[in-house]
């Protein structure tokens, strides 16, 4: 490795440059002041990364309590966008067209497909206005502004938005709200 650098996109990430072990280019002090960041930060030990795994499981038994509880009161669920990391959530949540209606995704590149493994339907975003789901789970959700502007109209005929990051809550007209505590139901075990 010889140069880090912090960027904004899918809610932080981090892009590294390396070369070959005995390439001609020489370390930035990005890497140390890295690794500096890191250890502050605890990620050298095995406690944060248990703690971490352990919020991602109760994020998952939130998330599915309630598109469970959606689905035994008759709501219809679909979803905003089909990048790789939705996918990744709706594998690891086990969410497929018996949970979620359809996705929604601008790319015309997508429009037409199923998502892999699930095989849930991939159509035009219009669709919200005609169709009009109950809630739509966002799964672009580092997009959410963007989203949130592009389907005013959906949020202002009472639409909801089920943001499953960086922890489950409804985004509607009037901002963010948490999902209510539930008892969790059997695809949250």
């Amino acid at each position: 490795m010889i140069d880090v650098q912090e960027v904004g996109i899918h809610g932080g990430s981090i892009l590294l440059t390396a070369q070959h072990r005995y390439g001609s280019r020489k370390e930035s002090s990005s890497i140390k002041a890295q690794i500096v960041r890191e250890e502050a930060a605890g990620l050298h030990r095995l406690l944060p990364w248990l703690e971490f795994g352990k919020r991602v499981l109760e994020n998952r038994m939130t998330l599915c309590a309630e598109i469970e509880r959606l689905h035994a009161k008759g709501c219809r669920v679909a979803g905003y966008g089909a990048p790789a990391k939705g996918m990744t959530l709706l594998a690891y949540c086990d969410l497929d067209s018996y949970w979620i209606d359809y996705l929604v995704d601008r790319s015309p590149y997508k429009q037409g497909m199923v998502t892999p493994g699930h095989h849930i339907p991939i159509i035009i975003p219009e669709k919200f206005l005609a169709d009009r789901p109950d809630v739509v789970l966002v799964l672009a959700w580092n997009f959410l502004p963007e989203i949130v502007r592009q389907q005013s109209e959906y949020l202002r005929q009472g639409g909801k938005f089920l943001v499953p990051i960086p922890v489950p809550h409804y985004w509607g007209g009037q901002g963010s709200l948490p999902i209510p505590n539930y008892e969790m139901g059997r695809r949250a075990a």
